[in-house]
């Protein structure tokens, strides 16, 4: 950093009151003014009070108008000794100083206290971790910085988007009380990404109307179990990818024990059935359990765990090197974010592009402060993703009724007039 942005940061962090960071939110506090509106003699009085802000504040019952007055008055003497001003200014200043500071207790907006949406509270946590790591300051210097050092922050928010979530989210057909927790209702989150860009649009961290500024952030944060949406992640891709698998594999679904790790036998279950020998396609329409096992078997979890890494995945333990991977059972779970920026790898052909909730920060300059890098990393290739695509977008139909009418699963019929694609 050059001196004037180490000077800059200082005098938009340093602490200059009750609550009051920076010497903007100072001015305003003190003179109910902006600094660009300062007298000489005000600007003096605010350069002076860096080392106590409490003891020269004027507002307090045992303030001191003696201490301040000679306080602001060396401040002024040791400018005039470095020709910063000239005698005539310092004159006038000190003219000023003893009629006494027109001190005026301003409105001070704490934006610290307002809520803003799920989407805004993931901006303003990574815009205030990426100054933290630019300019090698605390989180806490750096929140102040963000509030106080007039940056403007460039949000990959659609706010058409985003206002539909949240009326959505809302609605009270969806919190549904504990019957086992009191004062616990159901919750959930949602993430809505452009899977060409890696820009997050929307997302919202839980049920209800959001009346907290920067509280938990499911969307983010919560890490929960996935279940079967681990399935095309975990062994779809890497399978096909592996030519370990097409559409047209015959996979044996029937009642089944496995060696996993430790234990000698893993009995996963499915939860409609066993459909004997099918394609993988029919046995992917109603999740069959038993496939996916086997397969992860012949994958091997390891492999696995490397694709799901390379797709932003973060949270995996070694424990989760293990066949139950297959169906989402893992140690600590996927936050609803990476699975987001996951499943986007799929739709942009096999290449993984980092999420974010920002482009870029500007200072009041006009200069672009932070900029955010993405990671982007190819995958599998353009063919891999059309054939998983394939896979998840096929649907049963009955060809004889109508070609896009569902046959609502229908599939050893179907199977039998071999109407089934």
């Amino acid at each position: 950093m050059s001196k004037d942005e180490i000077l800059s940061s200082y005098l938009n962090i340093i602490y200059t009151g009750p609550n009051i960071y920076g010497v903007e939110m100072a001015s305003n506090y003190y003179f109910d003014k902006s600094c660009a509106e300062l007298s000489l003699a005000e600007c003096a009085f605010l350069a002076g009070i860096n080392h106590s802000p409490n003891y020269y504040n004027p507002f307090e019952e045992d303030s001191n108008t003696y201490d301040i007055n000679k306080r602001t008055q060396i401040v002024l003497d040791k400018m005039l000794e470095l020709n910063y001003i000239n005698k005539t200014d310092y004159d006038s200043a000190i003219s000023e100083v003893d009629a006494g500071l027109n001190f005026k207790k301003g409105k001070i907006n704490e934006d610290y206290d307002i809520v803003y949406s799920y989407h805004t509270d993931a901006v303003i946590s990574d815009v205030i971790s990426d100054i933290c790591k630019k300019k090698k300051i605390t989180e806490k210097f750096a929140t102040n910085y963000l509030y106080m050092g007039g940056l403007t922050i460039y949000s990959t928010q659609d706010s058409s988007i985003q206002s539909k979530l949240e009326t959505e989210f809302e609605k009270k057909q969806y919190i549904i009380p504990s019957n086992n927790i009191e004062n616990t209702t159901s919750q959930a989150a949602m993430v809505v990404m452009d899977h060409s860009s890696g820009y997050v649009v929307g997302c919202t961290g839980g049920l209800g109307k959001k009346d907290t500024y920067r509280g938990f952030n499911r969307a983010t944060q919560a890490i929960r179990q996935t279940g079967s949406s681990m399935k095309p992640l975990a062994v779809i891709i890497p399978a096909v990818d592996k030519k370990i698998l097409t559409g047209a594999t015959i996979v044996d679904d029937t009642q089944s024990s496995f060696k996993n790790g430790a234990d000698e036998n893993y009995s996963p279950k499915n939860n409609e059935g066993y459909l004997g020998s099918v394609t993988f396609r029919r046995a992917l329409e109603s999740s069959q359990n038993i496939p996916f096992v086997k397969i992860m078997e012949k994958l091997t979890p390891s492999t696995s765990i490397k694709y799901l890494k390379k797709m932003g995945i973060t949270t995996l333990t070694d424990g989760d090197a293990n066949l139950a991977l297959a169906l989402g059972g893992i140690e600590k779970g996927i936050s609803p974010l990476e699975m987001c920026a996951a499943y986007s790898t799929i739709a942009n052909d096999g290449i993984y592009i980092e999420p974010i909730f920002y482009s870029k920060v500007t200072t009041s300059d006009g200069l672009i402060y932070i900029e955010s890098k993405q990671k982007t990393k190819k995958v599998f290739s353009k063919s891999v993703a059309y054939v998983v695509k394939e896979l998840l977008t096929r649907s049963c139909y009955w060809s004889k009724w109508n070609s896009k009418k569902l046959c609502n699963k229908q599939y050893r019929c179907c199977s039998k007039n071999r109407n089934y694609r």
